[in-house]
Formats: C-alpha cells, structure tokens, sequence
C-alpha cells in the first residue's frame, strides 16, 4: 500500500480553489492598490550586505544545497530567500506553508514564498502571468532596498528580472532544468541568456561545470557538503513508523519523481524474501505510476535534523535513477549524507557519481545489476566498506563551500563597481 501520498478528495479541491482564488485576489486589487500607495524609503544599511537568493527548493521541501547556502552565506549577507508555490505544493509538499517567515540565522533570514497560479510549467499564458506575479511581489518586498544582489538557482525566473532592479547577478547551477521533462519549451534560451548575463556562475556538480563552461562567464565548480556530525553521530530512539519492520532495511531519501526507476525498487520489493524497503520524501506528481508492494513503505518528508535517526537502521542505500539528459547532470546531496550515516550505498552509473565516488559506492550496470548488487550487499558484512564511505564523507562540509562562495562573491564585490539596473539583462519569453 503506498501511505503519505495526498489524497485529492472534495477538501483538497475547496482548499486548492480558495488558494487559487487568493492568487486572482492579489492580481486584481492588491498588486494595483499597493502600486498606488506605495512609497519608497531609502534604506541606511550597506546594499551589498544584502543578497537574494531565487531558488527553484521550497524552504520546507527536501533540504538540500540552496537551504544551506541561505543559512551558511547568512554568516556574511541579510538573506532574503524567494521559493514561489503553486496552490498544490503549498497544500501537498508544505503543510506549514507561510507566505512569509524569519529563520535567526547569523544575520537573519527572511523566507517568502508567494503563491502563483497553478500550471506554471505547462501553459504559456499562465508561465507569462506568473512571472508578471513574481515581478510584482519582489519589487513590493523589496523596495527599500533596490537595485539588490541577486543569486537564482533556477532560470525560470529569468523573465521576470526584466523587471527587478538589481545590481549584480549570480547564477548556481545545481541541476540542468532545461533537460527535465516538464521544464517548459523555451527554458534552454532562459538558462543560456542567463548564463551570458550572470556576474558570477556556480555549478553544483562537475558535469554542469563541464555543460555550462561553453556559454558566457567561466563557471567556477563548487561541489556540496554535508552535515557529518549530524549523520554520524545520530542517537536517540528508533523512529516509530519504522519500528517493528521486518529487516534489513533498504532505503531511499529525497523527493519521489519521474526521475526514480520504479522498476527498480519493484523489482528489489519482488526479489526481497525478508527485509523492508523505507522511501522518505515527498511523492512529486510526475510520478505516475508509484513503486507498491506489501513490503515497500512511504514515510513521507521528514524534517533535515531526524533523517539521521533512521539511516542509522539502514543498511543499504539508494541512489536509483533513471540515466536521462538531466539525472546525468546530478551528483546527489545525498550521496555524502548516506556515507556519513554509515550506510553502503548503491547507485546508477551516474556521471559525478562514478567520478568522485566509484570506491566507496558500488555502481550498477543496469537496472538487473542494481538488484543483484543491493541484495548481495543486503546479506553481508560490510564494515570496510562504511569505514571507507564514512571517512569520504568526512572531508566535506558545507562551510567549505561556503567559504568559497563567499570569498569569490567578495572579490567581485571589490573589483567592480556597484551598477543599477539594465533591461536589456532580460529576456521576453517566446
């Protein structure tokens, strides 16, 4: 049976319907009322103590790169981090969704996450009005303190920067979205004409350093972290919605999509005589058609800080992805985050994954190759094994990466004056 994954029952509808209708709201009074009335203060603190970060990650989704380069770079910069929803998301991936919140990090954190309508990806009209939205609402946010630093993760916004007055802009390259099967037709010019205008450019992983280094600024590959004190170092009690579960336990984290081989994990669920397969995350709509069995188990997304308590009853974990032009793109957060835990781990011949962790994560072939490796690892000892993955994991942290973010962003911000806004930076959606 799969659990944790919404029901779209009458109550979902009304809910999805008011939120909507809460989006219209604000397009045909609030937007034009607030034009009207508002009045610019000019703000007596440092612009360049400011940055925006755009990102493509709800703050309460799967926490990942862009959650930690908010709260590392917070160190150094006020944040101001963007994360727009669709009505669905707010009520499926955030059931604590607030328009906006303060996170009391270094020099604070202001999260805003505004709501859109509904079909962002799918139709053009909508696409267009939503990027007018997002104009509107980050121009009201921040008024005061424009032109600002931007950092976007994601191209999709790259429309609306006709109309944001920023200074310098900063590209981190974390996934090629352009590739994805609902990225929408004209994202490849966004990312290019973003690529060409960024001050700055970031890639998370060495094959987008190596896609990305043909168009515009040299981008500069800055791999990710992870936590290891909190994944290694993990206690207290078992989780109770995996207490009791026949083991060994196989498992997976993060979000649930179309980039997962389902066969796969049906196919371990069929071949597993004894065990459980746990899968924690969100379950994203592009996954048509979900792994079920007796013996597989949805928890749903749980927050960062408990992950650690149940991958320390893991004794494999999965990166099992389907090869396509965007998975090829990706080195999993995960990866580091599972080593640390102490788990063996089992991957699709991911790019990044081969180069960088071949020894320490055994690859599979082919899908067949993939079961037959994860059950074998399932049966036996592999103390040398984790002791080499723990020991990898241990020379990454995220305050590496962001001491590298932040020493490039100061170099830049001493080497060229501050300049405002040119529309010429934006691009017409086609």
């Amino acid at each position: 049976m799969v659990s944790n994954v919404p029901s779209r029952d009458i109550f979902f509808w009304l809910r999805f319907i008011l939120l909507s209708f809460r989006v219209f709201f604000r397009c045909a009074l609030v937007y034009p009322i607030s034009r009207l009335i508002a009045k610019k203060r000019k703000s007596d603190k440092n612009p360049d103590d400011l940055l925006v970060i755009f990102s493509q990650a709800p703050w309460r989704g799967v926490w990942q790169r862009p959650q930690e380069q908010a709260m590392g770079l917070s160190k150094y910069f006020r944040i101001v981090y963007i994360s727009p929803l669709q009505p669905h998301e707010a009520m499926m991936h955030d059931k604590g969704w607030k328009r906006m919140e303060s996170v009391a990090s270094g020099k604070g954190v202001a999260v805003f996450s505004p709501l859109i309508f509904p079909g962002h990806y799918k139709s053009s009209l909508i696409f267009r009005i939503n990027q007018w939205i997002l104009a509107r609402e980050m121009i009201s946010l921040l008024r005061n303190e424009l032109p600002v630093m931007f950092l976007t993760n994601s191209p999709f916004i790259e429309p609306a920067l006709r109309s944001l007055p920023f200074s310098r802009l900063i590209y981190d390259v974390i996934d090629d979205f352009a590739a994805f099967d609902w990225a929408p037709p004209y994202a490849e010019k966004m990312e290019q004409n973003l690529l060409k205008k960024a001050d700055i450019v970031f890639t998370g992983t060495y094959a987008l350093y190596e896609q990305k280094k043909q168009h515009g600024k040299k981008p500069v590959y800055i791999p990710c972290g992870v936590d290891f004190k909190l994944f290694h170092e993990a206690k207290g009690e078992e989780p109770e919605d995996i207490r009791g579960l026949p083991r060994p336990l196989i498992g997976y984290m993060g979000t649930l999509s179309d980039r997962i081989d389902s066969s796969i994990i049906n196919g371990l669920a069929a071949r597993l005589k004894s065990g459980s397969i746990i899968l924690i995350g969100p379950v994203h709509g592009s996954l048509v058609d979900p792994p079920r069995a007796p013996n597989i188990h949805y928890l749903g997304l749980k927050s960062h800080d408990i992950l650690p308590a149940y991958l320390r009853h893991v004794k494999v974990a999965l990166l099992p992805f389907r090869l396509t032009k965007g998975v090829r793109a990706i080195n999993p957060v995960k990866t580091l985050e599972y080593l640390a835990a102490g788990c063996v781990v089992v991957s699709t011949a991911i790019p990044d994954v081969v180069r960088f962790y071949s020894d320490v994560v055994t690859i599979a072939s082919s899908p067949e190759d993939f079961m037959e490796k994860t059950l074998e690892l399932s049966a036996r000892d592999n103390t040398d094994l984790i002791h080499k993955g723990v020991e990898r994991a241990r020379n990454f942290s995220w305050e590496e990466m962001i001491e590298k973010m932040n020493r490039m962003i100061r170099e830049y911000l001493a080497h060229t004056p501050r300049t405002g806004f040119s529309s010429e930076r934006g691009l017409e959606c086609e």
